[in-house]
């Protein structure tokens, strides 16, 4: 996008409405509701819930699907898309960010845009297979709510001032119209417009300025504010994390979404490897060596003394011993093992084979040069 756009973006984004046209020309505008509004469109969908359900004329949503099943209108196939659509795009974009090649992006972004539009036909045909459920219609009575809320003239008064001149409403067109445009997704802002936006010196400017009091910044309370605000707050504080770090990427890499994405990615699990070690080191007494590697039980090799567990069994409650099963020895000498580090772990590895081997060694044999160093027990 060129300057002039993402300036006309952040003055939408910042102002918060949305402006929408109707087939006979009439210019209205979408205000984000309040949380009150929320709050009480909320009320209105459960309360018709049970008011559909007593009457016992409409029918719920699974009884609509199950006699849909029954037709073969509805399949286990159409419920399983549903329900994994999250995790299978999420697996998408995972290995679209592991690799590396052209062709290979290419062909999964091919698959990610096959599952978009396979979910919006199977949600299309739930959608007209329920359309007559208490749970449609419901939700139906919450968006005349918000509309009657939320919708406003370009002058910024509101259309229905009260619940009586909504009820009294004749332009039943208006309405009609209104309700579509109100559930209709707006996709003139999507994520990827969004980062963009958020990373930009024309934002970030005004971003350093305002995001110590974001009501200022957006001319309503933080509780207030659109999804589209939100989301634009949310990647703003992303860069701000990428901007500060001590190992800030080139400015190639934030640019490019899928590049940054991998390198937080990246920047993730590292966090969470120094994170689970420094949690060990806090457990455990130990040193690091030149080459920066952690050795265990002592502040230098000569303090080090070996710590032995025994892996028996153990009281229950009513205080009588209860021996392990060999499985649940196992399982607790690999638990243990856990706290040793790499080195040892592989070292006390090489030591039981050559036990199982040799059957007997004294300790001196067994253990020599760096592997005791290491191991802690060298005096």
């Amino acid at each position: 996008m060129d300057i002039q756009e993402i300036e006309e973006y952040i003055a939408a984004i910042m102002w918060g409405k949305r402006i929408v046209t109707l087939s006979d020309g009439r210019v209205f505008v979408f205000r984000p509701p309040t949380v009150a509004e929320k709050s009480y469109a909320h009320f209105v969908y459960k309360a018709s819930l049970e008011k559909h359900k007593a009457e016992g004329v409409l029918q719920s949503s699974d009884d609509l699907i199950a006699i849909a099943r029954h037709q073969g209108e509805w399949t286990d196939v159409d419920s399983n898309y549903l329900d994994k659509f999250e995790e299978i795009i999420n697996f998408a974009n995972g290995q679209m960010a592991e690799t590396i090649n052209t062709i290979q992006k290419k062909r999964i972004q091919k698959q990610i845009d096959q599952a978009y539009h396979k979910k919006h036909e199977v949600s299309m045909k739930y959608a007209y297979l329920t359309g007559h459920s208490i749970e449609q219609q419901a939700a139906e009575e919450k968006v005349r709510i918000l509309v009657r809320c939320t919708a406003e003239r370009i002058d910024g008064v509101s259309i229905w001032l009260s619940d009586e001149e909504f009820g009294n409403e004749t332009d039943h067109g208006l309405l009609a119209e209104l309700v579509s445009l109100y559930v209709s997704k707006d996709d003139d802002l999507n994520t990827k417009k969004i980062r963009e936006i958020a990373r930009s010196a024309q934002w970030r400017i005004r971003w350093a300025a305002g995001k110590e009091n974001i009501s200022t910044l957006f001319g309503v309370d933080v509780r207030d504010l659109s999804d589209t605000q939100f989301a634009l707050m949310y990647w703003s504080q992303v860069y701000d994390s990428v901007y500060m770090s001590m190992e800030c990427p080139p400015d190639d890499v934030i640019a490019d979404d899928e590049k940054l994405d991998e390198w937080l990615k990246n920047r993730e699990k590292e966090q969470d490897s120094k994170r689970r070690n420094q949690s060990m080191d806090k457990t455990r007494k130990g040193f690091y060596d030149k080459d920066g590697k952690f050795y265990t039980h002592g502040k230098k090799p000569t303090d080090h003394k070996e710590v032995g567990l025994v892996v028996d069994g153990e009281f229950d409650e009513n205080g009588v011993f209860r021996h392990y099963t060999p499985e649940e020895k196992r399982a607790k000498i690999e638990e243990i093992q856990k706290y040793n580090t790499p080195d040892v772990r592989r070292l006390l590895q090489g030591e039981h084979k050559r036990l199982q081997k040799d059957g007997v060694l004294r300790e001196e044999k067994l253990r020599q040069g760096r592997s005791r160093w290491i191991m802690g027990s060298q005096k």
